[in-house]
C-alpha cells in the first residue's frame, strides 16, 4: 500500500510540473512578445488579440492552471484522508472550537 501511495504522489506532482511548465511557457512567450511589439497602436493589438498564437497561450495558460489546481486538490485530499485515518479530525476539541471551525469552513 505504501508503494502504491507513493506512485499516485509522484504522478500528481508530475502533474503539477507539467502544469507549471505550460504556465511558464504562457509567461515567456508573452513577456518577448509584449518586449518586441510594446506599443499603444490599436491596430498591433488587435492583430495580436486575435492571432492564432495568442489564442493557443491562452488555452495553454488556461490549462495549465486546471492542472496545477486540481492536481494539488486531489494530492491535498488524499494526504488529509491519510493523516484523518491516523487521527480522527476534530476529536478532543470542545463543543465551542467545533462550532467556530464548522461555521469558518462554511463560510470559505
Amino acid at each position: 500500500m505504501k508503494t502504491e501511495t507513493g506512485f499516485v504522489n509522484k504522478c500528481f506532482v508530475l502533474l503539477i510540473t507539467a502544469g507549471d511548465l505550460l504556465q511558464g511557457i504562457f509567461l515567456l512567450v508573452s513577456s518577448v512578445n509584449d518586449k518586441f511589439f510594446n506599443t499603444s497602436d490599436c491596430i498591433t493589438q488587435f492583430k495580436w488579440t486575435t492571432s492564432s498564437l495568442c489564442n493557443t497561450l491562452g488555452i495553454m495558460s488556461t490549462i495549465g492552471s486546471l492542472v496545477s489546481l486540481f492536481s494539488m486538490t486531489i494530492l491535498s485530499l488524499i494526504r488529509a484522508r491519510k493523516v484523518n485515518s491516523i487521527t480522527p479530525p476534530l476529536e478532543g476539541m470542545r463543543r465551542k472550537t467545533k462550532i467556530v471551525l464548522t461555521v469558518t469552513v462554511l463560510f470559505i
